[in-house]
């Protein structure tokens, strides 16, 4: 039984490593997908969102269950793939900690990151 669950643990390390990798490169896709798709004057989207993704992985992370964790990305990338407003705004009021969580992630990557042709 010791010998299965050292040849599974590296195992569900790799599985767990896909899952963040796939769920970060979803959420930056759709989160710039949606940032061009609604002529947002979003400085940066590539890097803002690139951001985003990885701030709401390494809370994600932090969850207490897998579950959780993917529940809190799962519900991150659906709030940035969703393109009709009704839907969204039915989407946030299911959530409205990941939303405000969210809200305060776009904000903190907007601010810190270099603005274009600006010298720090």
């Amino acid at each position: 039984m010791t010998l299965l669950v050292t040849l599974l643990l590296p195992l569900n390390a790799l599985w767990a490593a896909q899952v963040d990798a796939a769920f970060e490169t979803r959420i930056q896709k759709a989160c710039v997908q949606s940032a061009l798709a609604n002529d947002q004057k979003v400085k940066n989207p590539d890097e803002i969102c690139s951001c985003i993704a990885a701030k709401h992985l390494a809370a994600a992370k932090k969850e207490p269950t897998d579950a959780e964790a993917l529940a809190q990305l799962k519900w991150t990338a659906e709030f940035y793939e969703i393109k009709d407003p009704k839907a969204l705004q039915k989407h946030v009021d299911s959530d409205l900690a990941n939303s405000s969580f969210d809200e305060q992630v776009a904000l903190e990557c907007a601010e810190t990151l270099p603005k274009k042709g600006k010298k720090k």
